[in-house]
């Protein structure tokens, strides 16, 4: 096994009003490893990471955009609705079994019910679970057991963005099918990190996720747990991959080298370290535009280059002005104060929308005289 012990990295929960994560940790240890057989990377087991993790997913800790009828997440929920439709074996929803896994606040489930499907879900989190429940939903307010649901059969089991939260995740699969009824389906989501891979970005890395899939190595683990792909496809608009699975004879896994991840993320983290100390010589100011992004390479870098402690991060979403990524005590800011207290050099921690961005600021009279960078440029 390639294995790379990074060492303490923050325990990346979200933004916080204060730089500290209490009563949860700040700081976790991390390893990072490839499956020479399956060319997959995950996080290395930590019984600490475990035990914080099952108190994050209590107090309702969730990475990433939540399904939401309204907002930003509305784009998400009706996007898996429509591969829900797509991947769906029937002409219908009407009196299907549906277990969602992970539902979150029910907003899946309320529209699949809408759509006269029969619905139960599993959700860890205390405060999305009694929203769930309020809508009029079945709620466990419990982690996925295939024993609590054994005398039970369905025609479709969901979840979205949860599979590369379990530690286990053949076993969660392999489980899951033995729920289905001969013609059912498991529809699954999880982030696409074949870009974040390719590139050795270390960014993608954070103590909830334990596995860090690309398509090939997402279909590779339907067939070890005993599934057929029966569908999948890149989403249009979130970095996400949708996949269907069936049950299946047994397949044969096809053979896969393994990525060259672990090299690229040492030679990426050396990347940035000589990008920031050529951006701070001579007493010039670094700002951090996505400084969500950033974390990792902060965490990791301000040891043995103290002046990246000086950095500015900014961002435009108006949710995180004076909010914190624990346990860096830097405060973000917003556009505004940029253009009034413009740095000398901008690094756009964003891969989505960094040229963009960069394009957008680099006209701005107000930063002439920066220099903006983003992490194409430097990885």
């Amino acid at each position: 096994m390639l294995r790379w012990d990074i060492g303490m990295l923050p325990f990346q929960v979200g933004h916080q009003p204060l730089p500290s994560n209490a009563p949860l940790p700040d700081r976790l240890p991390f390893a990072v490893a490839v499956d020479p057989a399956t060319g997959l990377v995950f996080q290395c087991p930590n019984e600490d990471v475990s035990d914080a993790l099952a108190d994050a997913y209590r107090l309702g800790s969730q990475m990433g955009t939540p399904l939401r009828d309204g907002g930003v997440g509305r784009a998400q929920l009706d996007e898996v609705c429509a591969f829900i439709g797509e991947a769906c074996p029937h002409s219908s929803l009407d009196r299907l079994a549906i277990l969602e896994v992970g539902c979150g606040d029910g907003a899946l489930l309320e529209k699949l019910a809408r759509r006269g499907a029969r619905v139960v879900g599993v959700e860890p989190g205390e405060a999305a679970a009694q929203v769930a429940c309020n809508r009029g939903l079945e709620i466990y307010r419990e982690p996925f057991r295939s024993a609590r649901f054994a005398q039970q059969r369905f025609d479709l089991i969901v979840h979205h963005t949860v599979l590369e939260h379990v530690e286990r995740p053949l076993e969660f699969i392999a489980d899951q099918l033995q729920l289905l009824r001969a013609d059912g389906r498991i529809i699954c989501c999880v982030p696409d990190c074949g870009p974040a891979i390719e590139r050795g970005d270390l960014s993608m890395l954070v103590h909830e996720h334990w596995s860090y899939f690309e398509a090939r190595t997402l279909i590779d683990l339907g067939v070890r747990a005993g599934a057929r792909t029966a569908t999948w496809r890149r989403a249009t608009s979130e970095g996400v991959i949708y996949c269907s699975w069936e049950k299946a004879e047994a397949l044969k896994p096809a053979a896969s080298p393994p990525p060259p991840y672990l090299q690229r993320a040492r030679d990426a983290l050396q990347a940035v370290a000589a990008y920031a100390r050529d951006a701070l010589t001579d007493s010039s100011s670094l700002g951090v535009y996505c400084g969500g992004r950033f974390v990792n390479y902060h965490a990791l870098l301000e040891e043995t280059l103290s002046p990246v402690r000086e950095a500015r991060w900014f961002d435009d979403d108006p949710a995180l002005r004076g909010r914190f990524y624990p346990p860096i005590p830097i405060a973000v800011e917003g556009r505004d104060t940029l253009m009034a207290a413009p740095v000398d050099h901008l690094l756009i921690a964003s891969w989505t929308f960094g040229g963009a961005l960069r394009e957008h600021l680099a006209s701005e009279p107000a930063l002439s005289a920066t220099r903006v960078s983003t992490f194409l440029d430097v990885l």
